[in-house]
């Protein structure tokens, strides 16, 4: 549940870097917000993107999935780090990383 809890915000730090006037809302793992006792192996990750500024919109993603909080906010991914994905997909974004 740690590590599940811990690439959800992955996923916010990640993201938010490249979005100056946007934010990351809303993370969800299989559709929950707090997800606790998932037992699925590659669970689906979704999340919002807002912005005040108008046309702002989401063009890449990264996600880095680690053991620990001090590797997640070095950008280390042990578990899983994405890359660069050129896309605007924000929603059933499966982990593809070691198993959890």
């Amino acid at each position: 549940m740690k590590k599940r809890l811990l690439w959800l915000c992955g996923i916010a730090c990640l993201l938010g870097i490249h979005l100056s006037a946007a934010e990351v809302e809303r993370l969800r793992c299989e559709y929950l917000c707090e997800p606790q006792g998932i037992d699925i192996k590659t669970p689906r990750l979704s999340w919002v993107i807002t912005s005040k500024v108008r046309g702002d919109r989401q063009s890449a993603y990264r996600i880095v999935v680690a053991s620990t909080p001090e590797k997640l906010r070095r950008g280390e991914g042990d578990l899983w780090d994405s890359g660069r994905i050129d896309s605007d997909k924000s929603s059933q974004v499966e982990y593809a990383g070691r198993p959890l």
